[in-house]
């Protein structure tokens, strides 16, 4: 987190960077941060974040390429990372995970795909590699999803 602050203060104003889980770190205009992150917080391939500004400008960071990655999903809301290559969402989610009926997709620009019957439904047809989705599982339990 340490290194994305620093990519975070070449852009003025203000900033806030936010996980679904963790908590949040935000910097004021005078460039204070405050907030529930430590600076050793890891980022976690797989795993949506939220970063607003103020104003305008380029975020750079670096990390490390993975072959797979497991996300959790938890019954409800789930923020998740997408970083494969597939074509279409069945194809994302392979052969290795079974949604289950009203399961749903929503893309940040509010997109959407339901699962029914076998088949994904809605206005939303791809993940697009490196963008974040709410998953919404309709499942009693607890489900790990490998990407």
């Amino acid at each position: 987190l340490a290194t994305l602050k620093q990519s975070l203060c070449s852009i003025d104003g203000m900033a806030i960077f936010n996980t679904q889980h963790d908590g949040f770190v935000c910097r004021d205009a005078n460039g204070i941060w405050s907030g529930t992150l430590s600076d050793d917080m890891l980022l976690v391939p797989g795993t949506m974040y939220k970063i607003g500004v103020s104003y305008a400008g380029t975020i750079t960071y670096q990390c490390t390429l993975q072959n797979s990655v497991e996300v959790e999903l938890a019954v409800g809301y789930n923020w998740i990372g997408y970083l494969g290559q597939a074509t279409t969402i069945t194809d994302a989610f392979g052969s290795g995970f079974v949604p289950t009926n009203g399961d749903m997709i929503i893309n940040e620009d509010g997109q959407t795909a339901t699962y029914q019957n076998g088949v994904w439904n809605g206005n939303l047809y791809s993940l697009q590699n490196g963008h974040g989705y709410v998953y919404y599982s309709n499942a009693s339990i607890t489900r790990n999803l490998i990407w």
